[in-house]
């Protein structure tokens, strides 16, 4: 399915990217990832009800994207990225969360919401999902991570801006991540 494809790319990168974050206890320090992925879109049917119940006044949720992708992060090396978000109706999605984790088991989570936005080559075809290229653009913050080390920016609703560019076709994904993490000294 086309428009499963297209849901499934866009939840993955926007899940993964990030701004700079506000200065905490811990030492701030700067954390870049660079990742590619894949995803798989889950009809609204067979999602846990209680994961993808939205607010009011939205458009509805028609299922949840499941994302897996590799790529290299600065703290932790080369890394398996793993996501999930609930997909809306109008290309929005919510309730996104994902985990960094490398060869090591370290490992570097947070949160995620945004929505995809239209390029100037994506495809609106008559009576099928839309196609090509589109925008990510999302906030992310950073939850834990790297044993309990890891400040939770997300509890403080530290969210920072997330870009990417995903193809809803073929459900592939780049995204970039660039932010300042907070990391105690354990």
């Amino acid at each position: 399915m086309r428009f499963t494809q297209a849901t499934m790319a866009i939840g993955c990168t926007l899940g993964v990217l990030v701004g700079p974050t506000a200065a905490s206890a811990a030492e701030r320090r700067h954390f870049k990832a660079d990742l590619q992925t894949t995803s798989q879109f889950v009809p609204i049917q067979f999602v846990n009800s209680l994961r993808c119940v939205d607010e009011v006044g939205h458009a509805p949720a028609i299922g949840m994207l499941k994302v897996v992708g590799s790529g290299d992060a600065s703290i932790l090396g080369p890394v398996l990225d793993e996501q999930s978000h609930c997909l809306r109706a109008d290309f929005s999605f919510f309730d996104g969360r994902f985990t960094m984790t490398n060869a090591e088991g370290d490992a570097i989570s947070g949160r995620y919401f945004g929505e995809l936005l239209p390029t100037f080559n994506s495809t609106f075809p008559p009576d099928a999902p839309p196609g090509g290229p589109w925008l990510i653009l999302g906030n992310v913050c950073i939850e834990n991570g790297m044993a309990g080390r890891i400040d939770n920016d997300c509890r403080r609703g530290s969210y920072r801006p997330a870009r990417g560019i995903t193809n809803v076709t073929t459900g592939d994904a780049t995204i970039f991540l660039d932010q300042t993490i907070g990391i105690g000294g354990r």
